[in-house]
């Protein structure tokens, strides 16, 4: 009886671990049995982003906004992206966009302040910076962010005290 159900259980295990053998693998199976799932599309384009298949991760965190238009994380990837390409008004609207979304990130408020800053537009920036500490008080990004963009404002006091938060976190 052993043998009779080990065979079946060896399939299975063989199945299984070709689904789990990348995590491309994973995630386009994942999307097999979940078209409809932005998570799975994100995933898979970060997937084919760290293997270097930039247009077809492209299109993976497309499809992910087609089916959730609020995905932060997507919306932030396609910034990222963009901002990699050298292309920064496209990454600037990606960045806006995953910013404003109601469940944003941290990390795409910070990708947002820093846009604004580089782009000349500091007063907008800080207020950027300032909501992401007010949601996310120990984000040590956005705390030496701001320090910095503050420094180069000439306001070497409010700095100081925001890199001094950042270093005792």
């Amino acid at each position: 009886i052993g043998s009779v159900l080990l065979i079946p259980l060896a399939a299975a295990s063989h199945w299984q671990v070709n689904t789990w053998r990348t995590d491309e693998t994973l995630f386009r199976h994942a999307i097999a049995v979940n078209p409809r799932s932005p998570i799975a599309w994100n995933n898979l384009g970060q997937a084919l982003l760290r293997n270097g298949d930039a247009p077809a991760a492209h299109a993976a965190f497309l499809r992910a906004i087609e089916i959730a238009p609020q995905s932060t994380v997507a919306l932030y990837n396609l910034g990222v992206m963009a901002e990699q390409q050298g292309n920064e008004p496209e990454a600037g609207q990606y960045f806006e966009q995953a910013a404003e979304q109601p469940e944003a990130r941290p990390q795409a408020l910070v990708a947002w302040a820093r846009w604004l800053s580089r782009h000349g537009r500091q007063p907008e920036a800080i207020e950027w910076y300032r909501q992401t500490i007010a949601s996310s008080p120990r984000h040590v990004e956005a705390l030496t962010e701001y320090a910095g963009l503050l420094h180069a404002m000439g306001e070497t006091d409010k700095a100081k005290a925001l890199f001094e938060a950042a270093i005792a976190l």
